[in-house]
């Protein structure tokens, strides 16, 4: 199981960004969460038009924006 995996079945109610902003620490993990939570992306949306669809242009403004709300 990789973080990501295990930030969605930690709080499967909340949006795993929230849970993981508040739950990583070491860089090495919160990579390991940005590559699953890309390849989750692209999973639910396969191929978009709009370069703001992309599966990275999503992860960063979402995990922006939750880091933006947090201290």
């Amino acid at each position: 199981m990789n973080v990501y995996q295990r930030m969605v079945e930690l709080e499967p109610a909340r949006n795993p960004v929230f849970t993981a902003v508040e739950q990583l620490k070491t860089p090495e993990e919160i990579r390991e969460f940005y590559s699953g939570y890309i390849a989750d992306l692209k999973a639910k949306t396969g191929a978009v038009n709009n370069p703001r669809d992309e599966p990275e242009a999503v992860a960063n403004a979402n995990i922006g924006y939750v880091v933006g709300y947090c201290d």
